[in-house]
């Protein structure tokens, strides 16, 4: 089976997150189990399951999209903190090498999910008249 690319990653997410918005309704709760879950989610890097969470699929996209990153931040943070000890001694050094590049994907992901929403976004809301009127002096 072949291992999953960072643009398959990244096409993945896009495609998740550009399906149709979801509106929340008025009497939509979000409860207290539910944002525990998403922080959870955040602060250990569960970048693969965030995009199910209710709470996280009722962000704008923007919000969506920073969370992402945050998450993938703090799964590298994770990873750094487990590969430091492993480059130390020659037996561990393969799993060194796996993590690391493991990383630099990671960050590749998080660069290319950010440079494609806001390039999208940057054409969908400048206009012509953006730039503002002419003054001469």
């Amino acid at each position: 089976m072949k291992k999953p690319s960072v643009k398959d990653a990244k096409n993945y997410v896009l495609d998740l997150l550009s399906e149709t918005v979801q509106i929340v309704e008025e009497d939509t709760k979000v409860t207290m189990e539910q944002t525990q879950e998403l922080e959870f989610f955040i602060n250990n890097g569960h970048w693969e399951v965030l995009i199910s969470n209710k709470v996280f699929r009722a962000l704008a996209p923007q919000g969506q999209i920073h969370t992402l990153v945050n998450t993938l931040d703090n799964r590298g943070k994770e990873l750094r903190t487990t590969l430091t000890p492993l480059g130390r001694s020659e037996k561990t050094r393969d799993a060194y090498i796996q993590i690391l590049n493991h990383i630099h994907d990671l960050d590749r992901l998080k660069e290319e999910i950010l440079e494609e929403f806001y390039s999208k976004a940057g054409k969908r809301q400048i206009a012509k008249d953006s730039k503002g009127m002419k003054i001469y002096f």
